[in-house]
């Protein structure tokens, strides 16, 4: 069975066996508390990988981009342009949800099946929070989960690895790039036991308190795809009106490109005719598709910058949780930053909502079941990555392309 298919049916399962045994009278306590420890257990083992991915994966991104110096301006143009639109999305995703989210009903029973451990997180001031993003000990970071210093201090470590020798500089890359390998067979263990972790979350969840929960999944599912859509849909004028490329040809070159990332849920996959749709129908230059385009899929994935951050006010939302100003920055640097860091996996974006609602003071144990119903968001985020990517090339390339 396909593993999405497996996901679904398994919280399918979960949440009506769930029900039938609360409407049959209720479960005994041993076996809510043996679901609750099988799928506690299989969160633990998503939070153990995030960290040490994050920081293998910052590490080789930046390592690897060392030697896009020499390319001069035009590798510092798409990052600017690469960091710029992160930052528009996740700004954006944090002023919009919290609008939607205001008609979401959040009564007992919905904030009961949505509440997990709450961690001690005591809201900073602004000096507080300029004070901490430089960490004195950035092992005591990773052991907190404060994201946010570590991952200064990872970009920061890698910046200075470009000014020491090569071949030292390569050992560190080879340990890195060896560690984001076992890492993600590591993952691919852990999500082979996604449909029994997944199963057991939902079991536990509707068994206590009934089916409250599905109607929020089902909110959380509507506002996620509207936004990743609008902001699909935002992209081609966007790109339009800074490249002067007309729409219809950007509509024509595009969907190829789309139609193979939307059934593959995959940006490499698409790669061959992204660049197809740039060099052949747009005629981009060689050079700049053939670099900026694979530093683009590599490095920038659009939906993440939003998808995190509805993750993060959804959770908070069902918890009575309410984020301040300093907080809601934090939360769109953090996002911003943690997207550099996403391994090209399906699903990889939940790696990093692990170490985000960590940084935010929010319960994990929700993130299985956001994970459960992801399936279908991520043909948008696919297609809404693959669209960027293309989007990013043509700005960084107007002024060079030739007529059509």
């Amino acid at each position: 069975m396909n593993s999405n298919l497996a996901v679904l049916a398994a919280l399918a399962a979960g949440l009506a066996l769930g029900w039938a045994v609360r409407q049959a009278g209720g479960a005994p306590e041993w076996l809510l508390d043996a679901a609750t420890a099988i799928g506690t257990l299989w969160v633990n083992a998503i939070r153990m990988t995030a960290l040490p991915l994050i920081l293998s994966f910052l590490v080789l991104g930046v390592g690897s981009a060392a030697d896009a110096r020499t390319i001069g301006r035009l590798g510092g143009r798409a990052v600017a342009l690469i960091v710029g639109a992160l930052l528009f999305g996740s700004t954006l995703s944090a002023l919009i949800t919290p609008i939607a989210l205001q008609w979401l009903t959040v009564d007992a029973d919905t904030a009961a099946a949505w509440r997990g451990s709450l961690p001690e997180k005591p809201a900073q001031t602004a000096v507080q929070w300029v004070t901490s993003i430089i960490p004195v000990n950035p092992f005591q970071a990773a052991a907190e989960g404060t994201v946010l210093p570590l991952v200064i201090f990872s970009v920061t470590f890698s910046l200075a690895l470009l000014f020491i020798a090569q071949e030292r500089r390569g050992l560190v890359l080879q340990f890195a790039q060896a560690v984001a390998d076992a890492m993600l067979v590591l993952l691919k263990w852990v999500l082979i036991a996604a449909p029994v972790g997944i199963a057991a979350l939902a079991f536990t969840m509707t068994a206590r308190i009934g089916l409250a929960a599905a109607g929020s999944l089902t909110f959380y599912l509507a506002v996620l795809c509207s936004v990743v859509i609008t902001l699909l849909l935002l992209s081609y004028p966007v790109v339009a009106v800074l490249t002067r490329i007309p729409l219809r040809d950007l509509l024509r070159a595009f969907w190829p490109a789309q139609a193979v990332a939307a059934s593959s849920r995959s940006s490499l996959a698409a790669l061959p005719l992204m660049v197809e749709a740039l060099q052949e129908h747009l005629k981009l230059p060689v050079h700049v598709a053939g670099f900026v385009l694979p530093l683009s899929v590599s490095m920038f994935r659009m939906s993440a910058s939003i998808s995190l951050v509805i993750a993060a006010l959804f959770v908070a939302r069902v918890n009575h949780i309410e984020f301040n100003a300093v907080q809601m920055v934090t939360m769109v640097l953090t996002t911003v930053l943690l997207t550099f860091s996403v391994p090209g996996i399906p699903n990889a974006s939940f790696l990093m909502i692990v170490p985000l609602f960590q940084t935010m003071g929010l319960p994990v144990e929700p993130i299985g079941l956001l994970m459960a119903i992801d399936a279908l968001p991520d043909i948008f985020k696919t297609t809404l990555n693959v669209t960027a990517q293309m989007g990013v090339s043509l700005v960084i390339a107007r002024g060079k392309r030739t007529a059509v």
